[in-house]
């Protein structure tokens, strides 16, 4: 049995301006956000930590397709969650994609879906019951393979409105391949 114990993220790269990444990392707003948590990681003032499954295997630029998931099965095989970063720039590309339906079907991996800039995701219906919110509907429209496998009840998922680092640690020590196993979305 592999050992999970890696944090795996992911999020949207616009693979069509993969040549220009060191150049504008405009481009792809959701990698820096990334990067963002890597260097929460790095700063020792605080106590965001994660083991990084990228950090194991390097991809090149130049790989193949068929490389490239090789490789992030390679990472999803060792993870014991995915951190989703999902913004209204997201989008399916082939590389998410991969990463959602195989982290899910072959590795039964919860999902911590982090909606990096919105600030509620739910609301209270006539009732006083919580409902999802139309806009955090709508960004997880934007990935039909995810949004089918909660609808489904294939997925544990905790969601998390905003970008900061306390629900997210807290979100990570709880949602995990060890954890929680029943297969609800958590808000």
């Amino acid at each position: 049995m592999t050992n999970r114990t890696k944090t795996y993220v992911a999020f949207y790269v616009d693979e069509s301006q993969k040549s220009n990444f060191n150049n504008n990392v405009a481009l792809c707003p959701d990698m820096n956000y990334f990067n963002l948590m890597k260097a929460w990681k790095q700063n020792p003032s605080h106590a965001f930590s994660f083991a990084d499954p990228h950090d194991h295997k390097p991809v090149g630029d130049e790989e193949s397709r068929k490389k490239l998931f090789k490789v992030l099965h390679e990472r999803l095989d060792i993870s014991k969650h995915i951190i989703l970063l999902l913004s209204k720039y997201t989008k399916e590309s082939p590389a998410l994609k991969e990463e959602i339906t195989y982290g899910i079907d072959t590795c039964d991996l919860p999902v911590i879906i982090v909606y990096v800039d919105l600030k509620n995701v739910t609301e209270k219906d006539s009732d006083s019951k919580p409902q999802w919110t139309a806009e955090r509907k709508k960004r997880l429209s934007q990935l039909p393979s995810l949004e089918s496998r909660i609808n489904s009840g294939k997925v544990t998922t905790m969601n998390i409105a905003g970008f900061s680092q306390e629900p997210i640690l807290n979100a990570m020590k709880k949602y995990n391949i060890n954890g929680t196993n029943d297969k609800k979305p958590y808000i």
